[in-house]
């Protein structure tokens, strides 16, 4: 870890990467079929699979999943 240096100090941190589009094109799922099953909202889905999302909603990424059958880690990651 970089003692000394807050996150804010750091250049190059990295980012989270929001993997829903590839996940949803593995699946064979639509946008549409994913708010059908999530019962979330199409701009909120839209977010998500554009990889727009500032603030994460675990409860969100948990219905992805459930809906998706898949983990976690298949929709988000981090890159340095």
């Amino acid at each position: 870890m970089n003692e000394g240096k807050s996150i804010i100090d750091m250049r190059d941190y990295g980012r989270v990467h929001i993997k829903l589009k590839e996940v949803m094109a593995q699946k064979q799922i639509t946008r549409n079929r994913l708010c059908v099953l999530t019962g979330i909202k199409f701009d909120t889905v839209q977010k998500y699979y554009l990889g727009c999302v500032y603030r994460i909603d675990v409860d969100v990424l948990a219905k992805f999943c459930y809906a998706l059958d898949c983990q976690i880690h298949d929709i988000i990651e981090y890159k340095p």
